[in-house]
């Protein structure tokens, strides 16, 4: 759930939940203040490189009048090495601490 507000414009919130299976494939839906409605679906091609399709309509205003919005992702993770298996900087210098 998301709620946003700034000043000189309307409040809006957005509403979405997103169904994912083993981290490979993904389905999702949004509701969004003012009748907007939208659909997700995604996939991770490698380790680190992902999909996304996004979708959205709307039965009133502006939005109704077109085929809705289509959205293209491609996102790439990068991963950061935990902490434990980081090599340790002050090994060389302190070779009799025992871990």
């Amino acid at each position: 759930f998301v709620y946003r507000s700034t000043k000189n414009s309307p409040s809006v919130y957005d509403m979405a939940f997103l169904i994912r299976n083993d981290d490979k494939y993904w389905f999702g839906a949004l509701l969004r203040k003012g009748g907007v409605f939208g659909l997700n679906f995604g996939l991770t091609m490698a380790e680190s490189l992902i999909l996304n399709y996004s979708y959205e309509f709307s039965a009133k205003g502006m939005l109704s009048k077109s085929d809705g919005t289509h959205e293209f992702s491609i996102g790439y993770f990068i991963y950061f090495q935990p902490k434990e298996h980081r090599p340790r900087k002050w090994r060389h210098r302190y070779p009799y601490i025992i871990e």
